[in-house]
């Protein structure tokens, strides 16, 4: 049975959860253990009781300790989602499912001969018992064959790949989970940013930032050693005009790198995980 099956895997998952949140709490102890201990190699190193590179003790334990909790964190959130991917299975085959899903108001026409009163759309809609889509494609192709009639050699492939699929709980589990935690990625404004013109488009800007840079760490270096501080006052104040000048173009570079990066994690995971399969 269905319910049975999912509620079996839910329960698995919870208990990786709490065994990855446990191991959370203990990674968090421990760094703050690692900060403690510092702290006191730190005053005695200050009182001359030891050398300087007892201080590499600490420092490469919190940095392992970083890098291990960051990975414990990411198990911590999938098992977390994981978990929310099958009490969202057994909601709809318990029939709780509505008003919990994507309910697809933007493809509601009321033009459309019966997709109002068939309610298609809207909270506790067809389509919100059928999507999963990760990404706005998705959600529109499904919408598409919601309102559109298909040919019988059509409909007939659709009901073998729900015949494939219905047994792979696994795979549709990973289709739900991969890349960030995000639902309804934008492809559309993915392809238009990825092809959209350069926004600092001039080489010298580039050159002009090396520079700056560069010789912001000379002129600190000169005035610590020759107590002149006006090379670094006038670099400090070129460095801000270039800065305030390439502000708003630099914003809109990070703000589209920021929902790129989000939309192509989730992309390039599942076609990972796509070409694993026969």
């Amino acid at each position: 049975m269905p319910i049975q099956e999912y509620r079996a895997r839910r329960a698995s998952r919870a208990t990786a959860h709490e065994r990855w949140v446990r191991l959370d709490a203990r990674m968090s102890v421990a760094r703050l253990g690692t900060a403690v201990a510092a702290a006191v190699l730190g005053w005695l190193i200050y009182t001359g009781a030891l050398s300087l590179w007892w201080m590499a003790l600490p420092a490469a334990a919190f940095i392992a300790l970083v890098i291990v909790h960051d990975r414990v964190i990411q198990r911590r959130d999938l098992t977390t989602r994981s978990v929310d991917f099958y009490d969202r299975g057994i909601a709809r085959i318990e029939g709780r499912w509505a008003g919990t899903g994507e309910p697809g108001l933007r493809f509601l026409d009321d033009a459309h001969l019966y997709a109002r009163d068939l309610d298609l759309f809207g909270t506790g809609s067809l389509f919100e018992l059928l999507s999963s889509a990760r990404t706005a494609t998705g959600e529109e192709t499904l919408a598409g064959w919601l309102k559109s009639p298909a040919k019988p050699t059509v409909l007939r492939d659709r009901h073998r790949a729900v015949d494939e699929l219905r047994s792979r709980v696994d795979f549709r589990e990973a289709m739900a989970l991969v890349g960030a935690p995000i639902r309804g990625v934008d492809t559309e404004s993915l392809a238009a940013w990825a092809t959209s013109p350069a926004i600092l488009r001039h080489a010298w800007t580039r050159i002009a930032a090396y520079v700056l840079a560069a010789s912001v760490i000379v002129s600190a270096v000169w005035w610590v050693r020759t107590g002149q501080g006006l090379p670094m006052l006038a670099t400090v104040v070129l460095d801000t005009m270039f800065v305030a000048a390439f502000r708003s173009r630099v914003d809109e570079v990070l703000h589209g790198v920021d929902g790129a990066s989000r939309a192509l994690d989730v992309l390039s995971a599942a076609l990972v995980r796509i070409e694993q399969e026969p």
